[in-house]
């Protein structure tokens, strides 16, 4: 413990060193810098900072910046049309393609499974890998497991009051869930025994297993109450089981623009006849800088925690080719400032 703040001291004390490594040392700790501070305020409130606000948040946790104003009176009550029309403008703006060829998207998909499956068999990040919070980074024991798991309830519940909204029939305990994605199982927990069938999928053998492992020993839960599949090719077999319900939370946007649209076809593909799907996804970068070249994503000597985003462009087109509609979306701050992400409802027709 007293070498690990020895080591956050010494990053305290770099962060006055002029260029460059200042600036790194800056960014380990999350300090916002002014241009942060002034693309937050160009996305949460349409305006650029006064010198004060920027010298009063500068420094600071960008976490602790964002929600000062979210929770600012200005931005629970802006004018409704310019705040939509400033939205809409940046999302309508970005465009990223995500065309690339067979051969393409196999390395992209192969070397995005690595990354989880390495992530997934190192006890430090397994955790923190589903939920990126310092909390859930390390190894933890039985109470901070479970602790962990019932982070996912409100999602569920969630997720299943949108379901209900949307579908007035719907009905929970004759629905077959999947949860496209599902990491160790944070939200699926919440809906085994109370739906008809759930389902886990995900890229990761060493998550996947971890969810086994946990549902059997904290939760004990019969394997015969949930099923897990293992996304192991960017072209599956045909889908026996169709879903009635199917959604992916805080799982795609940390994938390359190619695999994330692929991921979305073959979520949509699962869905039965009258099924939903509720979907998170980036849409646009909040702030300017964010590309991606195929070339130089594989120029990358080590893979790490990554964000990207899919255009709504990317989107309606592959809802279009699939046969699904679109009924509603809803923005959301799941992501911290750098990107703009929305919860987006896909559904099926009978």
């Amino acid at each position: 413990m007293r070498l690990k703040q020895r080591g956050v001291d010494l990053v305290i004390r770099l962060t006055a060193v002029p260029g460059r490594v200042g600036w790194v040392a800056r960014r380990l700790l999350g300090w916002t810098e002014p241009k942060d501070i002034n693309e937050l305020y160009r996305m949460l409130l349409g305006r650029r900072p006064e010198p004060s606000e920027i010298e009063a948040k500068l420094g600071t946790h960008w976490r602790v910046a964002l929600g000062d104003l979210l929770s600012s009176e200005e931005y629970e009550h802006p004018q409704e049309e310019d705040f939509a029309a400033r939205f809409l403008e940046r999302i309508g703006a970005f465009s990223i393609s995500v065309d690339v060829t067979s051969k393409q998207l196999d390395r992209l998909f192969q070397d995005t499974r690595n990354y989880w499956q390495a992530a997934g068999s190192d006890v430090q990040t397994a955790y923190w890998s589903v939920l990126s919070a310092d909390a859930w980074l390390g190894s933890q024991n039985r109470d901070q497991v479970l602790a962990f798991y019932e982070t996912g309830r409100g999602n569920a519940e969630s997720l299943i009051g949108i379901a209900e909204n949307l579908r007035p029939d719907f009905c929970l305990s004759e629905a077959r869930v999947l949860d496209f994605g599902c990491g160790v199982g944070r939200v699926l927990r919440h809906f085994v025994g109370r739906a008809a069938h759930c389902e886990g999928w995900d890229f990761s053998r060493s998550h996947l297993q971890l969810l086994e492992d946990n549902f059997n020993d904290l939760f004990q839960l019969d394997r015969s109450a949930f099923a897990t599949r293992m996304l192991d090719s960017p072209d599956l077999e045909p889908i026996d089981a169709e879903f009635d319900f199917a959604y992916s939370l805080l799982a795609l946007q940390h994938n390359p623009p190619p695999v994330m649209a692929r991921m979305l076809r073959i979520l949509l593909r699962s869905l039965a006849p009258g099924g939903l799907a509720l979907v998170h996804l980036t849409t646009a970068p909040a702030i300017e800088g964010y590309a991606f070249s195929l070339d130089e994503y594989h120029k990358a000597e080590h893979r790490r925690m990554e964000m990207h985003a899919l255009s709504r462009e990317s989107i309606f087109d592959i809802a279009r080719e699939e046969g699904v509609t679109v009924p509603w979306a809803r923005y959301t701050n799941w992501c911290g400032p750098s990107f703009l992400n929305e919860l987006i409802a896909f559904a099926k027709t009978d």
